[in-house]
């Protein structure tokens, strides 16, 4: 009976020390894939676009002396 017992503890404490790295296994593999979501830009929040901004500022320019040049025909 003794025997027993101590297989069936052994067992107990090999199956809580596999769960215990499962779950750090888990914990570090959705760390890792939340830094990589973080790392790559969301397609819902752009960055900042340079060329944005200059084509912006072109198309006012354009607009504005296109509007100028009406005003004065």
């Amino acid at each position: 009976m003794l025997v027993n017992e101590y297989a069936f503890e052994h067992l107990a404490l090999a199956h809580e020390r596999q769960l215990v790295r499962e779950t750090e296994w888990v914990r570090v593999r959705e760390e890792r894939l939340a830094e990589e979501r973080a790392a790559e830009p969301s397609p819902n929040r752009p960055g900042p676009s340079v060329a944005g901004w200059f084509g912006a500022r072109w198309l006012g320019a354009v607009w504005s002396g296109a509007a100028g040049h009406r005003a004065r025909s």
